[in-house]
């Protein structure tokens, strides 16, 4: 823990900045995978794909709410 931290963001903050980054992440690279954008090799949408992106972002939900 940084010391200046507690003055700066509340604990919550940072925890969900880093998961909605990371879904952000997994989100582009499912679009650029799906379509073979930027030389990618094309892997089509599966539900494992989506359900990935879905978790994280329902733990970012509970994270705020809790």
């Amino acid at each position: 823990m940084w010391p200046a931290q507690p003055l700066l963001l509340p604990d919550w903050v940072l925890g969900t900045t880093i998961a909605l980054i990371l879904a952000g992440q997994l989100l582009t690279a499912i679009i650029l995978d799906n379509y073979g954008l930027m030389g990618f090799a094309i892997h089509a949408l599966n539900i494992q794909r989506v359900a990935g992106v879905l978790l994280i972002l329902g733990g970012v939900v509970l994270v705020k709410l809790f």
